[in-house]
């Protein structure tokens, strides 16, 4: 795993001495090769975090593919040049905007685990409790592999005392199952924001609201335009499938391609307004479009530059 853990020590690097953080997965020997960094920062400090690490990957020669900013995380693509043959190599990172869930209301809970890892908890044990947490507040269940990562780093009277410190509504019972009904679920979302049942009703209705807006935007992030030139269009393809290839493979929705730069100077703002990236195909003549103003700024590249074209353009 030496490539993801150039990734985590270029995070790291980035981070340190800036803010709180801890590198919960991508590491252990539970981890996929090709799986994702996930790092938990404090509540509000997830974008901070990407533009921090956004920086620090450019000043040492990595590309950013993509990148987004969904509310309760932002998300950084990097690309490097690795191995022996140098093939282009990607790496996701979810830089965790506090433990809440889908960030939304105070972090009563990740300032908990920041302080114990201060106070008397280890990093491993820190990073086992955040683990227990997110797993179940997402997905509401453990999977094998994360209970053996959990169970690795704390014992279940360690967890136990955490729930009873932090007044989570989880029971024995759901902890030694692993896995919480629909309506413990949700107890369990709105008390890691610090809700009771008196405030359930408004953090109902902004967490419906966050779901409607981003469902209509993609990321709070302006979208990416990419202009690819070049006299062979079998070759501009081909470079647009490497770089779509790369964002699938880390789990980044496919970019809009579009075969020629028609494309209605409206249309292509409201894409970027919601976030998305969108790749122009346009043969190379010497000059630069006609219609500067649909397509500014653009990240214009002329093949057969994989790094350049996938730079992130805004």
């Amino acid at each position: 795993m030496l490539f993801k853990q150039a990734a985590t020590d270029l995070v790291c690097r980035a981070l340190e001495g800036q803010m709180d953080f801890l590198v919960l997965r991508g590491l252990d020997d539970r981890a996929r090769e090709d799986g994702d960094i996930d790092v938990l920062v404090p509540i509000h400090s997830s974008r901070e975090a990407l533009l921090r690490v956004t920086e620090r990957a450019v000043e040492a020669g990595w590309t950013v593919a993509e990148a987004c900013d969904i509310g309760y995380l932002t998300q950084i693509c990097l690309v490097q040049r690795w191995g022996e043959d140098r093939a282009h190599r990607a790496v996701k990172i979810d830089f965790f905007n506090g433990v809440t869930w889908a960030a939304s209301g105070p972090d009563p809970v990740g300032r908990s685990l920041f302080e114990g890892l201060y106070d008397s908890a280890s990093e491993a044990e820190t990073i086992g409790l955040a683990t227990l947490l997110q797993k179940m507040l997402y997905a509401g269940y453990l999977r094998d592999r994360d209970r053996k990562r959990i169970a690795a780093a704390c014992t279940p009277e360690r967890i136990n005392a955490f729930i009873n410190a932090t007044g989570l509504p989880m029971s024995g019972a759901e902890l030694d199952r692993g896995r919480l009904t629909g309506l413990s679920k949700w107890r369990l979302r709105a008390a890691s924001a610090g809700v009771g049942l008196v405030g359930m009703p408004g953090w109902g209705l902004r967490v419906i609201w966050r779901k409607l807006r981003f469902t209509l935007i993609r990321s709070t992030t302006s979208g990416c335009i990419l202009l690819v030139t070049g006299a062979d269009s079998t070759r501009r393809a081909a470079v647009t499938e490497r770089l779509r290839s790369l964002l699938a493979h880390v789990g980044f929705p496919s970019p809009l391609v579009i075969p020629n730069t028609d494309m209605g100077r409206v249309s292509l703002a409201w894409r970027r307004f919601r976030g998305e990236t969108v790749v122009l195909h346009a043969a190379f003549v010497g000059s630069t479009p006609t219609d500067k103003a649909a397509l500014t700024p653009v990240l214009q590249v002329q093949l057969p530059e994989l790094p350049a074209m996938i730079s992130r353009g805004s």
